[in-house]
């Protein structure tokens, strides 16, 4: 309730700072409500008209304040935990805006500034020629198997903090940055810290990127995708861990594995072009080769400890004092 009347003070605070026209604001959020029910499955659908009107209102141009970087004179980032809670609200799914709403109440507010980039769009348009749309591309990639099983077949994970990256202005980009050579037989990744909020950050990237234009690269949800097939189980999280690929702040493996498994479930549209897909061909074509496997088993049960590598030279000294022995006699 403290936030409605806050919510409040702040729209006409606002409204008056910037000269709106109040009526206007309501013709337009009124000319919105069929679109903007249909964006909901519950809540609001429950609001008449005048309610629903007055939350678009209050909170859209509180959203919009917020993004641009203009906050209550009672300045609520100062108070307590509220700066957080805030962020994690407005990051939930359910508790989002429609954004042409976001939009609309902007282009009100900036209405002079909006006219001339208007105008400038409608005489550049002349000079911009549309693509012609690619065709569906058939994905020929396959799946790969679980970090546990690709460890099985001899191939070794290292993560990559992102903080070391940070001063080259890479951005966000870095996160994405996976690579896998045949020589090497190392995947690296960069380190994915797995928080609290994690989830619901992925969600919203996820969310966004399902409604691109076909053939637009969709990164979260490749990354997604990619992050799925290594985890299968709390054991793959844990050797993830073991490597620097994941930080794991939620404690439990088993939580990671299941968060992943939940983000897979949410994709209704997988990308025509697979941003990982050359890493997936070489990673199978890696595990396809026996060799691969056998040598890893042979690693792994008989030279694990530098303990083993010694006792294999001892019986190989003894076999070939036993043969030498053997051939004297």
């Amino acid at each position: 309730m403290a936030m409605q009347v806050m919510k409040g003070s702040f729209f006409w605070k606002m409204a008056v700072e910037n000269n709106l026209n109040i009526m206007e604001l309501k013709m337009t959020m009124r000319s919105l409500e069929p679109r903007i029910r249909k964006c909901y499955e519950e809540a609001p659908i429950h609001l008449n008209s005048n309610e629903l009107l007055e939350m678009m209102l209050f909170d859209g141009c509180f959203i919009v304040q917020l993004i641009q970087g203009i906050y209550p004179v009672e300045d609520i980032f100062q108070v307590g935990r509220i700066q957080t809670d805030i962020r994690h609200d407005l990051l939930l799914l359910e508790n989002q805006l429609p954004f042409f709403v976001l939009f609309e109440l902007y282009r009100m507010m900036k209405h002079e500034e909006f006219k001339a980039k208007e105008a400038a769009a409608v005489q550049a348009s002349t000079a911009v020629v549309v693509a012609a749309a690619k065709p569906n591309s058939q994905r020929s990639w396959k799946f790969i198997r679980s970090a546990t099983e690709l460890e099985g077949a001899g191939i070794s994970f290292f993560g990559d903090h992102i903080e070391k990256m940070k001063d080259q202005n890479q951005g966000i980009e870095v996160m994405f940055d996976i690579m896998f050579t045949k020589d090497t037989k190392v995947l690296k990744i960069p380190t994915l810290q797995v928080n609290d909020c994690t989830e619901s950050l992925f969600r919203n990237y996820m969310a966004y990127e399902q409604f691109f234009p076909r053939g637009k690269p969709i990164y979260f949800v490749d990354y997604v995708v990619f992050m799925n097939n290594l985890i299968n189980t709390g054991k793959d999280v844990q050797l993830l861990c073991e490597s620097g690929v994941i930080d794991n702040w939620l404690g439990d493996d088993e939580a990671v594995a299941l968060m992943f498994n939940k983000l897979r479930d949410s994709i209704y549209m997988m990308s025509e072009d697979f941003y990982y897909d050359d890493i997936f061909g070489r990673v199978n074509e890696h595990c396809q080769r026996k060799w691969n496997k056998w040598k890893a088993a042979l690693k792994k049960n008989y030279f694990n400890t530098p303990w083993s590598l010694i006792s294999f030279l001892a019986a190989l000294v003894l076999l070939l004092l036993t043969l030498l022995r053997t051939v004297g006699v």
